[in-house]
């Protein structure tokens, strides 16, 4: 942190702006809007809290298994976009099941019980449309790894420390209803064909 603070504020664009290089670089088609939402841009009279959030933000933009992560949940989104014939911008999976998995988060339905199966028959059906392909074992697996990976809680931090330092709202949380997806996920891996 020490070495973070000391910088400079260009020296805090640099780093974020060599972090989303390392996610986006070469994936330009597809994400070039999401990385314009992901640029952090501090004010010229910013507050103590935006200074916090901006030295945080440079801060996680330097740790190089975020970098790995994030770079990869890009490349996943643009393959999947490209594979499915999709125009870019595309929604990404998370904002799919974020919007069927809150209602089950806020009711709450245990993500093992019955009541869990159409928002899971749901969401594994959206995946299997966008890869062009039937629900089964191996979409459901591949959606629980990569519901595994966006759901690391440094993306909704990102998120965050973003919007204070853009002067944005607060981001909506991703990670309680990505987490209530993979463990409903967990509890019904074999797919249409099985479920209760």
């Amino acid at each position: 942190m020490n070495h973070v603070t000391t910088h400079s504020e260009s020296e805090h664009r640099r780093l974020v702006d060599e972090f989303l290089a390392t996610v986006f670089d070469d994936l330009a088609a597809t994400h070039a809007g999401v990385r314009r939402s992901m640029t952090p841009d501090l004010p010229d009279d910013p507050s103590p809290e935006q200074v916090r959030a901006w030295t945080e933000l440079a801060e996680l933009a330097l740790d190089p298994d975020f970098r790995a992560t994030m770079r990869q949940m890009a490349q996943c989104h643009a393959t999947e976009t490209e594979q499915a014939g999709l125009v870019p911008p595309r929604r990404d999976i998370a904002a799919f099941v974020r919007d069927l998995a809150d209602e089950a988060v806020a009711a709450p339905i245990d993500p093992a019980s019955t009541d869990a199966d159409p928002t899971v028959a749901a969401i594994a059906a959206h995946y299997a449309a966008r890869l062009d392909t039937p629900d089964g074992p191996g979409v459901r697996g591949r959606l629980l790894a990569r519901l595994a990976t966006i759901s690391d809680p440094r993306r909704d931090r990102y998120a965050e420390l973003l919007a204070m330092v853009n002067g944005w709202p607060a981001p909506q949380q991703l990670k309680p209803a990505l987490d209530w997806a993979i463990q409903a996920l967990q509890a019904r891996p074999q797919g249409r064909d099985h479920e209760r």
